[in-house]
């Protein structure tokens, strides 16, 4: 039964470990709110990158094939999808003096903030050569970054027991994800185009003004260092409260099991594989639009100057920064929008307007 003057210090299969939080309600600061929130921003430095600029990276800076490139990032995303249920069971049996989630920030921020450049550096090799270099960072990036989001997405969980404070932990999870989109969206090119103006580099182009290969490389370098100093942030401001009771425990295969007897967990699983689908098509055709079917990709719009930093801004920048400032609305307008109808009503009709205007 529920103490009605602290109805979160008692939960089911779980106790929360800390009592003066206890006695707060389970109430998170906005401190640790802000620093779980930049988790994502970290997140989403590598998850957009390769959203947006990877694929025409390999085919119009790497040299890479675009076949080969389409099926290296297929065989990436079938490995992806077994590694993710791995390591949210290993995840799950790890028990550190951190907690569970938390040291996997702490383990793997250097390894992902290093792959993150790693993935556009180009080596001076053989076609050949090329691809295995493609492959293997790529693959490792991606598995660093599902050792770092499935942990970090659990975390949630053990914050704090009170639903409501995990409600608005989630909304500025979101909120910073779109801050680390925008981050991606709005500086890559126009920051590419800064470092890349180098005129001794080899690939430096005179048609486009800059090096492609030498911008992209200190360009991620800086958005690694960045996604770095995030995750060891995120793991210094938060902290795991909630705790598995000690009878809940079980093995692999009834994890398994678990999964495939929940429906609804199945449904909303079939329908994120088509939702990202969908995004990955959508995000990473951008950049191939601009340049070759509306051919004005680079044009320049706006210049933004600060002292010797002198950025530009052309069509395919400004259109995915226009896009990610919409979604960071989406965010904040989630919070009214909560308040007189359901989540799942939101969803579906804002799903089916979205197709609607697509299709129209």
């Amino acid at each position: 039964m529920e103490d009605s003057n602290n109805p979160v210090t008692k939960v089911p299969a779980s106790n929360s470990t800390t009592t003066d939080f206890s006695k707060l309600g389970g109430k998170l600061s906005i401190f640790e709110k802000v620093g779980y929130g930049l988790g994502d921003t970290a997140s989403n430095i590598l998850y957009q990158a390769w959203s947006f600029f990877l694929m025409i990276f390999y085919t119009d800076v790497f040299g890479i094939d675009t076949k080969v490139a389409a099926f290296m990032l297929l065989i990436t995303r079938i490995w992806d999808m077994i590694f993710d249920p791995i390591i949210g069971m290993v995840a799950d049996r790890t028990n550190t003096r951190w907690g569970k989630f938390r040291p996997y920030l702490l383990w793997l921020a250097v390894p992902y903030g290093l792959l993150a450049c790693a993935m556009f550096i180009t080596p001076d090799w053989s076609q050949n050569l090329k691809i295995v270099y493609a492959f293997a960072t790529y693959i490792l990036a991606t598995t660093a970054y599902t050792a770092i989001n499935i942990p970090y997405s659990s975390m949630m969980a053990v914050m704090t027991p009170n639903p409501k404070e995990r409600t608005t932990l989630s909304q500025y999870r979101f909120f910073f994800a779109f801050l680390g989109m925008l981050l991606i969206t709005a500086f890559t090119l126009p920051l590419a185009k800064f470092f890349g103006a180098n005129l001794s580099h080899p690939g430096y182009s005179e048609e486009l003004g800059y090096s492609q290969a030498l911008g992209f490389q200190v360009t991620m370098g800086v958005f690694g260092a960045i996604a770095i100093i995030l995750l060891i942030i995120t793991f210094l401001t938060t902290r795991e409260r909630v705790q598995p009771s000690k009878e809940q425990k079980s093995t692999f295969r009834e994890d398994l099991n678990d999964i495939r007897r929940n429906i609804p967990w199945i449904i909303l699983f079939v329908a994120s594989i088509f939702w990202l689908i969908h995004n990955m098509i959508r995000n990473g055709m951008v950049a191939y639009y601009f340049n070759y079917v509306n051919g004005e990709g680079g044009k320049i719009l706006w210049t933004f100057i600060v002292g010797a930093l002198e950025l530009n801004f052309d069509q395919t920048t400004t259109f995915l920064t226009i896009g990610t400032i919409g979604m960071l609305a989406g965010v904040l307008l989630s919070t009214p929008a909560k308040k007189h109808f359901d989540r799942k009503s939101v969803i579906i009709f804002l799903s089916g307007y979205c197709r609607y205007y697509v299709c129209n």
